[in-house]
């Protein structure tokens, strides 16, 4: 009969908390110890020229900011060019606007001395009561101005004094058409334009024509004290002087 060896007596290990924490901090600094080095081998490996890289973005941002300044000069510059152009532009307009001006009244100087020798001059003849001159210049909204200018060396000492009208024919709705003086002007300018001279005398004022009338031709009349009607028509063609006398 064999007897049996009692069972093993098991043995207790003793853990000491602070050994145990000392390991893990241990194995933590190895840890980030072993990514550091990685970080920096791999950026030495990877990139091994950083620093030129960072060198050339900034040398790049210093040539972006010269070509930004750069840029601006130029967009002055030409600003300082359009600007120039503007003011020799707007210079050139007022020298011809001031020429056409000027040739305008020399214009208006010529035919009043030729108007002046036709009635005083050494070879004038004694004429009666006449539209010299009559120009239209035509605006917006169907308004016309008109200058006419009367004559007469007839009769000096008493001169010559009436009422001047207009009418215009043309046509509307392909239909020929005139149209009086009292349907172009308001009621209070029925009458006519005074006139009263020895010589000659400048006559000015405006109408108004309907906006679906076609004007074709225009005529003068002339009705005074003791003096028969005068008369003078003309084309709307010949009458309109652009810019006026």
């Amino acid at each position: 009969m064999q007897t049996s060896s009692p069972p093993p007596v098991p043995t207790l290990r003793v853990v000491d908390p602070r050994h145990l924490l000392r390991q893990r901090m241990l194995l933590a600094l190895f840890w980030l110890l072993t990514v550091i080095a990685a970080f920096f081998a791999g950026r030495h490996l990877l990139v091994p020229d950083a620093e030129g890289i960072r060198a050339q973005l900034l040398a790049a941002e210093q040539r972006d900011i010269v070509m930004e300044q750069q840029l601006q000069e130029r967009e002055q510059r030409i600003t300082n060019l359009e600007r120039g152009e503007q003011i020799a532009r707007l210079a050139n307009e007022n020298v011809q606007t001031a020429l056409a001006e000027k040739d305008n009244t020399i214009s208006r100087l010529r035919r009043e001395l030729a108007l002046f020798e036709r009635l005083i001059g050494p070879n004038a003849q004694a004429q009666g009561l006449t539209v010299h001159e009559l120009a239209l210049v035509p605006a917006a909204d169907g308004v016309v101005t008109f200058d006419a200018v009367l004559t007469q060396t007839r009769d000096v000492r008493d001169g010559s004094s009436g009422r001047m009208t207009l009418s215009v024919e043309g046509q509307r709705n392909d239909q020929m058409e005139t149209l009086a003086w009292s349907s172009l002007v308001p009621p209070e300018r029925e009458e006519g334009i005074r006139f009263d001279f020895r010589y000659f005398q400048r006559l000015q004022g405006s109408f108004v024509l309907p906006p679906d009338f076609q004007p074709m031709a225009v005529e003068v009349r002339l009705q005074g004290r003791n003096i028969d009607t005068v008369r003078r028509r003309l084309s709307w063609g010949d009458a309109v002087k652009p810019g006026g006398t």
